[in-house]
């Protein structure tokens, strides 16, 4: 009989058969309990985490590895493990393996531990016909992203397209998601686009007056110094007449 639960026990382990329960997303910080749900009282119970042992019971001592001690508590009647302030080290498949009126009962435990998805960015860019948004997050936090806007408007994918003649009140929402948390942040069109979704038109009219002005300014400086100078011009010539003149009377009278 013994022989048999040996040989029943290493064909478990090394094929790995019994329940598989499909994976557990966690968020990195949280505590988690892993429940194998045997059919009776456990006799002995052996939990371990990639292979390698996590705790050992044999129905009157208990054994812990590593530093599962210190962050770890097993419920001797229901074989359930506590495992405190997980971290992405944590993800893998955890198995238990409890005897129960001497019978081995297996399974497979798969966790991922994850960052929690910050508060998305929205960025925008502008061409002749549409508002581009972009919605980001850091790169380390793997995220799915979602837009809603104005009359059940929904779109997924990071990127959203806007035609240019969309108020620039209107409101659009983005959502960052993965598999343990969801943040959002909204975003107006008129904090890339101004009032009548006119932009280029507004800039190419103020750099237009402004050209003009500049012009302006110029021609009327350039007219007053070229009035300047022909001022300057006719007194130097006056001058010069007026001193042919006196030295032509001044001949005259000594003849």
């Amino acid at each position: 009989m013994a022989s048999n639960c040996v040989s029943f026990t290493l064909f478990l382990v090394f094929f790995g058969v019994g329940p598989v329960f499909g994976v557990v997303y966690l968020q990195i910080g949280t505590d988690y309990t892993f429940q194998p749900k045997i059919t009776g009282k456990p006799q002995n119970i052996l939990w371990k985490f990639k292979g390698n042992k996590v705790l050992e019971y044999d129905n009157s001592n208990l054994d812990w590895y590593k530093d599962y001690e210190s962050r770890g508590k097993l419920d001797i009647q229901s074989g359930d493990l506590t495992l405190k302030n997980m971290s992405k080290d944590d993800s893998g498949v955890y198995q238990c393996e409890i005897q129960v009126d001497g019978k081995l009962e297996y399974s497979d435990h798969n966790i991922e531990v994850m960052d929690p998805v910050p508060k998305p960015y929205v960025s925008c860019t502008l061409n002749d016909t549409a508002v581009n948004l972009l919605c980001s997050v850091d790169s380390s936090v793997l995220a799915v992203f979602e837009w809603s806007g104005p009359n059940e408007f929904n779109h997924t994918g990071a990127s959203l397209t806007i035609p240019r003649e969309q108020r620039p009140d209107t409101l659009y929402m983005c959502t960052a998601k993965n598999k343990v948390s969801q943040n959002t942040t909204g975003y107006h069109l008129k904090l890339c686009l101004p009032a009548g979704g006119s932009n280029h038109t507004a800039v190419a009219v103020t750099v237009a007056l402004i050209i003009i002005a500049v012009a302006g300014v110029c021609g009327f400086i350039y007219k007053k110094k070229c009035r300047k100078n022909n001022r300057t011009e006719d007194k130097v010539e006056f001058s010069e007449k007026s001193t042919v003149h006196q030295e032509e009377e001044s001949k005259n009278e000594k003849d």
